[in-house]
């Protein structure tokens, strides 16, 4: 094996200079007792004291590595807030956390009580799996004002109804932690137009964007401007960097081994391994238990809420000091490791992670006040230079910030017009959907357009995502506005992707052509709505592999059922010839190899399988007998994930299955 130094990370103690206090007396009394014992970091010090940003409404964007303070900047902003009596947002990419977030803020804010002018302030969650309970969008903010920890595909979903704009107006800060995912390809765009949204606003709240990992964050101090850019390279405890390669003799999960024990051996010490592949948690946490003679611990996010709470705790209290993790754990959670060793730097079929998110790993390293120590390990034959990977790391060099709209390679439209993606035409719907029924005028689309931080490449591609919209019956235009179809409208504020909201109205539109008496729709069950929801959702966790056995128990369990409960998709497009599936599949817009009608049939067939699985448990089966019946396994992780993306589509389905969504076709094409 072979070491290369990636650099040390931060200081064992940051004394602050003498300076006379700019705080007022209040906040000063505030900030002592959050510290308790401990002095400002370097990072809090320039934001209270140099920026004085308790006395500023300006945005902010503070970028400095990972356990340097920044949490402490975002907790005073969002308390600032609420003892105004306002609402202010805390904004996290993941639901578990959420809940980290909120455990964190309501410890914080009990411990301040005896200090603050008034009662604390609520702290509420709404994500994919939390609604805000009991809480009308027209009701003004509680008197000691309220926290929110949402993600922020749950805000946009709030802020995209034109009824909720009391509740908008509202929110006085919103913090964005995690902030350099506004360029992440799957997720930044809904980021990226929800901050364009808070700035078109007329009383934008204030936005305060928090990272470790920003590559040219100038960019986005000017895209929030006016804003300052909080810079800061320390963090306390200090952190070692290496890159490790490996031999072509020696095997990592051997070699980790010896490592692992070797820091185990110090019973202050806390190990995170970090892998590619949920699979090879298990295997490699059963591989070191074995070799340890002790409990390691494995964690992904495919296991349910409960179990995933239980590994954090059973880890938090020290019974178990080795866990194996995928990236669920790389963003934003803190448990008390000491130790990280990154064993895959290259996922194959995806290419090398990046330096950012390798620094993110590698900053779970030495949480509180206890040093860390990260590795990254290289096999002989991995495509990445290790002394300039260690270089890499060593000076933080991390990707330039994009846009989530500007990497992609655009398509044409069929009609021939100007390229545009699915991306573009969201982000139009999104402006259309915040308007109401009275429509945007193309000047007003352009002038929120123009706040995104790729303004000039959505506002190039703006014609195309009209015509998208337009051409597909999702909106029309009159004069010099635009307007959602009833269809869009519910299906944008329902925040579906776009080729769920035309495939359904396709298919319902095909059904009304074909069948003029509305036979197919009579017949609809359960299960038919939970299929649809199958073949059009990328994201269809799979149960099991497909099988001509397979199959013929899913038709064996169809003909068992009731005619009530039966599937009309089912008995009429799927059971039959592979002609009738490419037919289905046709109606619904989803794209088939005409060569290879095999395909489609395993592909309808495990989205029936996915839906009957979630229609059983409805009615009451356990994951066990499931798993007995049908020979599969991890039916409650997986049927967790699945049964909260399953709420989310069936109820935007139903938004969309209402007579004006079909009016003008019914009139126009089925008189």
């Amino acid at each position: 094996m072979r070491r290369f130094d990636a650099g040390r990370d931060g200081e064992t103690i940051f004394v602050p200079p003498p300076t006379e206090s700019t705080l007022p007396e209040k906040w000063a009394t505030i900030i002592a007792s959050y510290l308790g014992d401990h002095t400002l970091r370097p990072i809090q010090f320039k934001a209270l004291h140099q920026f004085r940003i308790l006395e500023s409404r300006r945005n902010l964007v503070v970028c400095s590595p990972t356990n340097s303070g920044k949490s402490l900047i975002g907790h005073l902003l969002l308390l600032q807030e609420a003892q105004k009596g306002r609402r202010a947002i805390l904004l996290v990419p993941l639901r578990a956390l959420a809940q980290e977030k909120r455990r964190e803020l309501s410890t914080l804010f009990r411990k301040l009580q005896d200090v603050l002018d008034s009662p604390p302030p609520s702290i509420e969650i709404s994500t994919g799996d939390y609604r805000l309970e009991g809480c009308s969008y027209t009701d003004p903010p509680p008197e000691t004002g309220e926290v929110i920890i949402a993600t922020p595909e749950r805000l946009d979903s709030i802020i995209r109804n034109p009824d909720h704009e009391q509740w908008v107006r509202s929110i006085g800060t919103v913090v964005i932690d995690e902030a350099h995912l506004v360029g992440n390809k799957r997720r930044g765009s809904t980021l990226e137009f929800l901050i364009a949204t808070l700035l078109s606003l007329n009383t934008p709240p204030r936005l305060s964007l928090l990272s470790a990992t920003i590559g040219n964050p100038e960019r986005l101090r000017d895209w929030l401007k006016p804003c300052d850019l909080i810079l800061d390279t320390h963090r306390v405890p200090p952190l070692q960097k290496n890159v490790l390669v490996l031999e072509e003799s020696e095997n990592p999960d051997a070699f980790l081994s010896v490592e692992v024990r070797k820091v185990l051996s110090d019973c202050e010490h806390a190990v995170l391994i970090f892998v590619y592949k949920r699979t090879q948690t298990k295997k490699l946490a059963d591989f070191l238990s074995k070799q340890l003679q002790q409990n390691v611990l494995y964690y992904h996010a495919g296991l349910s809420t409960s179990h995933r709470e239980s590994i954090r705790k059973t880890f938090l209290s020290g019974a178990a000091k080795c866990l194996v993790t995928t990236t669920a754990l790389s963003m934003g959670m803190n448990l008390p490791a000491t130790h990280v060793y990154i064993r895959d730097a290259v996922f194959h079929g995806f290419g090398t992670v990046s330096i950012g998110d390798l620094l993110q790993a590698m900053g779970r390293a030495g949480r509180g006040q206890k040093a860390g120590y990260a590795a990254v390990i290289l096999r002989h034959n991995d495509p990445r230079n290790p002394r300039e990977l260690a270089r890499d790391l060593a000076l933080g060099t991390t990707e330039p910030i994009r846009s989530a709209f500007e990497p992609i390679v655009h398509r044409s439209l069929k009609n021939g017009s100007d390229s545009m993606t699915p991306n573009h035409a969201i982000l139009i719907g999104a402006c259309l959907s915040r308007s109401g029924r009275e429509g945007v005028r193309k000047d007003t689309l352009h002038s929120i357009l123009k706040r995104t931080l790729a303004s000039d490449t959505v506002r190039g591609n703006t014609s195309s995502a009209i015509a998208f919209l337009i051409e597909h019956c999702l909106a029309y235009a009159e004069k010099d506005r635009l307007f959602l179809t009833v269809l869009g409208r519910n299906g944008m504020r329902s925040m579906l992707p776009i080729p769920f909201i035309t495939g359904v109205g396709q298919l319902f539109r095909d059904f009304f052509c074909i069948y003029p008496q509305d036979d197919a729709l009579r017949q609809f069950s359960a299960l038919d709505h939970l299929i649809l929801i199958g073949l059009l959702f990328e994201n269809t966790p799979t149960f099991g592999r497909y099988s001509q056995s397979l199959a013929q128990k899913i038709d064996a369990w169809h003909e068992s059922q009731s005619i009530n409960e039966k599937s009309y998709l089912f008995r009429k497009w799927i059971m039959g010839s592979s002609s009738t599936i490419l037919e289905l599949l046709g109606s619904l817009g989803i794209k088939v190899d005409y060569g290879k009608p095999e395909q489609s049939r395993k592909r309808a067939y495990l989205s029936v399988f996915s839906a009957l699985i979630l229609l059983e448990r409805s009615r009451g089966t356990s994951c066990r007998n499931i798993e007995r019946r049908w020979h599969i396994k991890h039916v409650a992780s997986l049927e967790e994930r699945w049964r909260d993306s399953a709420i989310w589509l069936l109820s935007g389905q139903a938004n969309m299955l209402e007579l004006p969504s079909f009016y003008y076709h019914l009139l126009e094409t089925c008189a």
